[in-house]
């Protein structure tokens, strides 16, 4: 569920098992030869968020696929308070340490981003509404 693309093709989705949390997650798939490959479950920030928290769910991939936004559950209890976090891709393609966004964005409980077309503005729903923030922010945290 929770499909993103980047701008090659390569779709990202949640990936879940919903008998056991332990086996949620990002994965993408990557269009070889016209045919969809398998999934690949991703790794790094993006499966271990923080202690105490779910692996990333509902990705919202960047265009150039440099970063991944997401949002992390609290374990105990279940489906408590859920938050944004980004991972930047590494010079080895994998996915860095997770940083969570609920400081720069000014809200603790933040979900389901989507990037604006262009790649400037991120949407997000926060405490029953949506909001929208300059990318720029972002700037910042690759340092």
């Amino acid at each position: 569920m929770y499909v993103t693309t980047s701008s090659d093709g390569t779709i990202y989705l949640t990936d879940q098992d919903d008998e056991d949390f332990s086996k949620h997650g990002i994965a993408r798939t990557r269009l070889v030869n016209g045919r969809f490959g398998p999934f690949e479950r991703q790794k790094g920030g993006v499966l271990s968020p923080a202690p105490g928290r779910m692996p990333g769910r509902h990705p919202c991939i960047a265009p150039d696929e440099s970063f991944l936004i997401f949002d992390s559950y609290i374990i105990d209890p279940p489906g408590g308070a859920a938050q944004l976090f980004i991972c930047f891709r590494k010079s080895d393609g994998s996915w860095g340490k997770a940083t969570n966004l609920s400081q720069i964005l000014e809200s603790e409980r933040n979900i389901a981003a989507s990037l604006s077309p262009d790649g400037n503005y991120l949407f997000f729903r926060a405490e029953s509404d949506i909001y929208w923030v300059s990318t720029k922010i972002f700037d910042q945290l690759k340092k």
